[in-house]
């Protein structure tokens, strides 16, 4: 399973995204504040960057009172200084009045004690200003709370911050005229980059979804040693396939995608994406007979494999795609193909879930196997590999297979002792 994709950008939107980076001479400027005598602004992260500069501007053009939420408070109260200082200079204000109050976004509970501390000292609040934020913060970096730190920090927490200043903001309109109660939600020309279909509500924290690839290796004889059937095989680091067919083909196949995979690497410097690589292996399907003008194919005849490509990208995350023997292929977020596939298929289709955890999908892989082959499930007959963010494309080796067979027998069991 992968994320939606990101759009490609109009030609409008490209301007937009230069223009945020040059937008001229501005068209509403200091001298036209309104005087905000009285009223109540709440900036938050008003410490460095726009923040400090909005705190600024208001503090000398229009004599609000306006409170910094931040979660450093040795820098908010360096900040207030600084900006103090600059304000009497520059819009010859003494002493403007700017104050503090700790809050620390990623940490949900940090917010309602902010907000508590600011309604004991406030009975209004007019402008509220959301414009603290990460962003390119280091992949895995989680809140508290365990979102992820953009997320959980540029958007959660300014939500839960807004919904409980929300009583004090709404009774503040009622006494002022419209259009001067203002919230304010700094953002970025970065939401040009959002998916397709906005937020992937599936995988909030941008987990993206690991995969198990489970075969059955046929061993028709005592005299062959299992390990040299090979059934799941590593195209690259991030991408591997599992083979159902002719095993002749299938090489072919294979090959010509680690050199499709090392070819893109050395001349991009950077791993090739799974769809791409799964392109590529499915043009060389079609590649067969006799070509234009007599042109000579790589294939007199259709290649007789099918394979599930699986791996892992920094563009969609893990995914799973089926290349049939036709040349044309499809994405998954459960597939089964070879021998006993149709009853495979329907248990997928009974008991895949996208919630599934990666040790849930190793058990329903090996269960599924274990009720289409008509020998015994072991480590010698059964392989698994599996594809994630973190180790990108690993096979398993027979001791880790065969104690994933044990927990499946053990849970079997405890399942026949509780209907008994």
């Amino acid at each position: 399973m992968g994320h939606p994709t990101i759009p490609s950008k109009t030609w409008a939107e490209w301007k937009q995204l230069f223009h945020g980076g040059n937008p001229g001479k501005p068209k509403f400027t200091e001298d036209q504040y309104p005087d905000l005598n009285g009223e109540v602004v709440i900036v938050t992260g008003g410490n460095s960057g726009i923040g400090y500069e909005a705190v600024k501007s208001l503090a000398g053009s229009t004599r609000a009172k306006i409170y910094i939420l931040s979660r450093n408070e040795k820098k908010s109260l360096a900040a207030i200084k600084q900006i103090r200082e600059e304000v009497s200079q520059e819009y010859e204000v003494l002493n403007p009045d700017i104050h503090f109050i700790k809050v620390d976004l990623s940490d949900l509970t940090t917010i309602k004690p902010a907000v508590e501390e600011f309604y004991k000292l406030e009975t209004r609040l007019d402008i509220i200003i959301h414009n603290a934020g990460v962003s390119m913060t280091p992949k895995g970096s989680k809140t508290v709370q365990g979102y992820e730190l953009q997320l959980g920090t540029n958007v959660i927490g300014h939500h839960l911050l807004q919904r409980l200043l929300d009583p004090i903001f709404i009774e503040t309109s009622q006494t002022n005229n419209p259009g001067e109660s203002r919230i304010v939600w700094v953002s970025s020309t970065f939401h040009l980059f959002a998916p397709e279909g906005g937020f992937y509500w599936d995988d909030l924290n941008y987990e993206q979804v690991d995969i198990i690839l489970g075969v059955e290796k046929r061993v028709t004889s005592s005299l062959l040693e299992a390990s040299s059937i090979e059934k799941i095989i590593e195209i690259d680091h991030h991408i591997g396939c599992a083979m159902s067919g002719l095993t002749a083909d299938a090489r072919s196949m294979i090959d010509h995608a680690r050199v499709s995979s090392l070819t893109h690497n050395l001349y991009y410097d950077e791993d090739i994406r799974v769809e791409s690589l799964t392109q590529s292996v499915c043009d060389l399907a079609l590649r067969f007979g006799e070509g234009a003008g007599g042109e000579k194919r790589l294939m007199s005849r259709p290649f007789g494999v099918a394979l599930l490509i699986a791996g892992v990208d920094k563009h969609k995350g893990p995914q799973l795609y089926h290349a049939e023997p036709s040349g044309t292929f499809y994405r998954y977020d459960a597939k089964a193909i070879g021998s006993g596939s149709e009853g495979a298929q329907a248990e997928l289709n009974n008991e895949y879930h996208k919630s599934l955890t990666l040790e849930e999908a190793e058990l329903l892989a090996l269960k599924i196997l274990k009720q289409v082959m008509e020998e015994k499930l072991d480590c010698k007959n059964a392989q698994l590999a599996s594809v994630t963010v973190e180790g990108g494309f690993q096979i398993y080796d027979e001791e880790k297979t065969d104690a994933i067979i044990k927990t499946l027998n053990e849970q079997a069991t405890d399942e026949d002792t509780v209907i008994s």
